[in-house]
């Protein structure tokens, strides 16, 4: 390899209309090893952004180049543990420096032998400048401060929240080879999706513009770059996928705005941090930003095609104004649960219904070893035990002829256990149940979650169109379910019946056609709370299991 060791200096001076730039370099060669295929003449050119008023803002382009060259690596110098940006020979790379000072820029040239050659230049940045308007519209102020923005995913179509089109579109951005349908309709993004997992966040930190992706862990990636960020795998065409993006991608780095000479803004991201979805793009032109709405247009490249994305602050998905609370379940008295409020289902649900339809192993009692309010929570107690000819005890309330409501919103506040075996639930039945059996009276599972995949929540709608195995079923990460509490909630209207984990929508069910005779969820539904033991869904028992407890710390319903 060939090492050549460049200390060069760029000098930004913001006058009145006019960046001045002054450029040295030192050239200390440490010698040659006879290699063949070396890549020669590595050198690195630069261009710098400034504003209308002339100012620099921190955005530098860079322009590789090198003969006998398969690709170039480049590190920016201002992120820890810095990954290279991939640039392929003959494009550019851009990157805004979020603060004054001098970074060490490096650029490694590969050939497809693998051999490379490599050049280190000091870099002095002098003054970055972002509109101080568009950053508080970004990040909700302009000094520590933080806002997260996610999916606009209940928007479909060509102002919806996931497109793609040509590159020289209609002005204002036009997604013309696809637009992604709202997110639980007929055609939307394959579900589950870790995209929808993802909450971008841009904040200030002690007047540092900073961009973060939080994901669950994995990254949806288009097709065509896996093989770039992960060398070796063969993904099939046009199937994009999820993938681990920790050890590859810097998810929190700095950011800044760029303007064209026509006013035009641009974002610009170190280049394998994505906008959730990865399509190897780090400029986006911000095609809509106001304090509602963040509507923008990335190039991936070498594809040249044009990727359109919306996102909206958390929580305000457009979700409806349900915000009169007509039923609120505190548990704040110890003792037994309210019997105005709570019935109990008892026993095994023989003869009609042994193991409740779902070979469960439980016998269900009223008992307080079962089932009681303590400390402000209501907790169902499993227990390993023989009683009435089962091997499990455990708890099923319901608020059946007590409390029924039609269309609202719901939140559980709630913790699961985490041994296998355990299939904890909050959900709904139609209150028409005892003349319109299951499936034909509807059941809507707020939550429900499997010990055995301790990890994992699911949302469920069963009708006569789709139960039991073929429901409509969502699910959504949530690594620390069994250790902390966290809200889970639905939204019933008229239309549609959505998911939520902590506000954090993550399936829709939306039948595009609605049979009078197949679709229950226009009526009234009552509440249940249950913990059940193996089963269909339960699986299989941990033998270590002796007792486990579900804490409920309140149910809350709004219209």
């Amino acid at each position: 390899m060939i090492e050549l060791m460049n200390k060069c200096k760029l000098i930004l001076v913001a006058l009145t209309f006019l960046a001045v730039l002054s450029w040295s370099c030192e050239s200390d060669d440490i010698g040659e090893i006879s290699i063949p295929a070396v890549p020669a003449n590595v050198a690195l050119e630069f261009e710098i952004d400034t504003n209308p008023n002339g100012d620099t803002t921190g955005l530098v382009t860079f322009t590789p180049s090198a003969e006998g060259v398969l690709n170039f690596h480049l590190f920016f110098g201002d992120v820890a543990d810095e990954r290279p940006t991939v640039v392929r020979p003959g494009a550019t790379a851009s990157h805004t420096y979020s603060a004054a000072g001098i970074y060490s820029v490096r650029l490694v040239a590969f050939t497809a032998g693998g051999i490379g050659s490599s050049i280190t230049q000091e870099l002095e940045v002098l003054g970055v400048a972002i509109d101080p308007t568009i950053l508080t519209l970004l990040t909700g102020g302009t000094e520590n401060s933080s806002k997260r923005w996610v999916w606009r995913s209940n928007v479909g179509g060509v102002n919806g929240h996931f497109g793609v089109g040509a590159p020289d579109g209609p002005e204002g951005g036009f997604p013309g080879f696809f637009s992604a349908p709202a997110r639980g309709a007929e055609g939307a993004l394959d579900e589950p999706n870790c995209i929808y997992d993802d909450v971008l966040i841009f904040s200030v930190e002690d007047q540092v513009p900073i961009y973060e992706l939080e994901t669950m862990g994995d990254t949806f990636i288009n097709w065509a770059d896996v093989p770039t960020l992960f060398p070796g795998a063969t993904p099939i065409e046009f199937d994009d996928e999820c993938r681990p993006s920790d050890d590859v991608l810097n998810l929190r780095v700095p950011f800044g705005i760029a303007s064209d000479p026509d006013g035009t803004l641009n974002l610009i991201l170190t280049a394998l941090t994505p906008l959730s979805y990865y399509v190897n793009a780090s400029e986006w032109r911000i095609l809509e930003l106001t304090e509602d709405i963040l509507r923008v247009r990335g190039i991936q490249q070498p594809q040249n095609l044009a990727w359109y994305f919306t996102f909206v602050p958390e929580g305000s998905l457009g979700r409806p104004n349900f915000s009169n609370m007509i039923f609120a379940e505190e548990f704040d008295t110890d003792g037994a649960p309210d019997p105005t409020v709570w019935n109990f289902d008892l026993g095994d649900g023989c003869p009609d219904l042994c193991g409740w339809g779902n070979n469960e192993l439980q016998t269900y009692t009223d008992r307080s070893e079962n089932v009681v309010i303590e400390n402000g929570m209501l907790k169902i107690t499993a227990l390993r035990e023989s009683f009435d000819g089962r091997e499990f005890t455990s708890a099923r309330l319901t608020t059946k002829d007590n409390f029924e409501f039609t269309y609202g919103r719901v939140d559980v506040r709630a913790r699961v256990p985490a041994t296998g075996g355990t299939w904890p639930a909050a959900w709904m039945l139609g209150a028409d149940i005892d003349t319109n059996p299951w499936p034909a009276a509807g059941e809507i599972d707020i939550m429900e979650h499997v010990g055995n995949n301790a990890n994992t929540i699911l949302g469920s709608v069963h009708s006569p169109s789709g139960f039991a195995g073929d429901a409509s079923t969502g699910e959504t990460p949530v690594p620390d379910a069994t250790s902390e509490f966290h809200v889970y909630s639905i939204d019933w209207t008229e239309t549609a019946i959505s998911f939520y984990v902590d506000d954090r929508l993550y399936h829709t069910y939306s039948p595009s056609e609605r049979n009078a005779e197949t679709y229950p969820f226009d009526k009234d539904f009552f509440l249940l709370v249950n913990m059940a033991i193996g089963g269909n869904l339960g699986g299989d028992v941990d033998p270590g299991l002796m007792e486990e407890v579900y804490e409920i710390d309140y149910i809350r319903v709004y219209q």
